[in-house]
């Protein structure tokens, strides 16, 4: 039986499409974190939520979290949005920016520019920009696509292996090559870092950007057929070996990155689409990268996976059930991510972690 949606939803949900829009009256910003608040009600959506619990949801997101807009301090677009890179503030002008575009013109040629001009940034936001960006693609919702582009731009977090500051390539030419996700990743483990201060993680994503030890041993890797499958792997053998916030994202946001090259893979002519991949590809394992320095650099033993049990024995339906009724938004959208991962991959790992989120009550 088919559990989530697998196509838009919104048409058939007008209360989904009227609490989308009315998050538009928050801040990107939260109390004591960013706004989770769209992403977890698309995901509750997809995953069967009635429409009173997506109303409660929101209402306790409302309640606990939201920060309302002071409609006075809104900034206004004025000349190229590539102008506003790295301006939280211009948020919500950038959104409506973009929405425009796309109605004026179409959602994949305005994708392709942001893209174009402002690289992929898969780090923004610690991925919360793609993992937006992708569940509005995957709604075919205006507002939330336009939103994922205002969150890539506002939120730009670039992480380069050829630093600008390494002005006669020195670092770069001495960083390996490998030819998998799992070398790349080994090689980083063999490593020490600094520990990175600052109680977010795009402040330590940052901080690892900017540290020459990292330019340095981050190898090269070229995309090639299952790298999106590997780089999803290992996010979840990290999470499991590893649990963490900055685990989390890392499966959540590279499923994200997935779903945002598979829309553009299906849109684009085959040349124009492989050159694209190639680009995503580079841009998203230096932030896939600079995440796991974060997590701690963990040695991945994808042995540990099948060996170890979860302490509940439930079903998807079980979980996904648990996962309805939470109001934790981060637990929804881990929830959401393994049952789609597992539907383009058929792994029992990812029922395990979901198993094992069920038990612990929150991630």
């Amino acid at each position: 039986m088919e559990t989530i949606n697998s196509k838009s939803i919104v048409e058939a949900c007008p209360i989904l499409t009227a609490l989308l829009d009315a998050n538009r009256d928050f801040l990107l910003v939260a109390n004591g974190t960013t706004n989770h608040c769209p992403m977890a009600l698309i995901a509750l959506a997809r995953m069967g939520a009635s429409e009173q619990r997506l109303l409660d949801f929101f209402e306790s997101w409302k309640q606990h979290f939201a920060i309302p807009i002071a409609m006075q301090n809104q900034q206004i677009i004025s000349g190229e949005w590539i102008n506003y890179l790295g301006e939280v503030a211009a948020f919500h002008a950038l959104q409506d920016y973009f929405y425009t575009q796309i109605r004026q013109r179409d959602v994949t040629s305005v994708l392709c520019e942001v893209i174009e001009k402002n690289a992929f940034t898969a780090a923004s936001g610690a991925f919360h920009a793609v993992i937006r960006l992708a569940y509005g693609l995957a709604e075919k919702y205006d507002g939330e696509i336009a939103a994922g582009l205002a969150y890539l731009v506002s939120a730009h977090l670039p992480i380069r292996l050829h630093s600008i500051s390494d002005k006669d390539g020195q670092l770069a030419g001495q960083r390996s090559y490998v030819s998998s996700v799992m070398q790349g990743l080994s090689n980083i483990a063999g490593q020490t870092f600094s520990q990175y201060e600052g109680d977010m993680i795009t402040t330590r994503m940052r901080a690892v950007a900017a540290d020459p030890d990292f330019i340095q041993h981050c190898p090269d890797l070229d995309f090639y057929a299952d790298a999106l499958h590997d780089l999803a792997d290992a996010a979840l053998q990290l999470y499991w070996q590893s649990p963490s916030f900055t685990a989390l994202h890392m499966v959540t946001g590279v499923s994200a990155a997935g779903q945002i090259i598979r829309f553009l893979s299906a849109q684009l002519p085959r040349s124009l689409g492989q050159r694209l991949l190639r680009q995503l590809f580079d841009d998203l394992w230096p932030a896939f990268c600079a995440a796991y320095v974060v997590a701690g650099a963990v040695p991945l033993s994808p042995g540990l996976l099948p060996t170890q049990s979860a302490p509940l024995d439930l079903t998807w339906r079980e979980c996904i059930e648990r996962a309805i009724q939470s109001h934790d938004e981060h637990l929804i959208k881990m929830t959401y991510t393994c049952y789609l991962e597992n539907g383009l991959c058929h792994s029992p790992m990812y029922l395990k972690v979901v198993q094992r989120l069920a038990f612990d009550g929150n991630v």
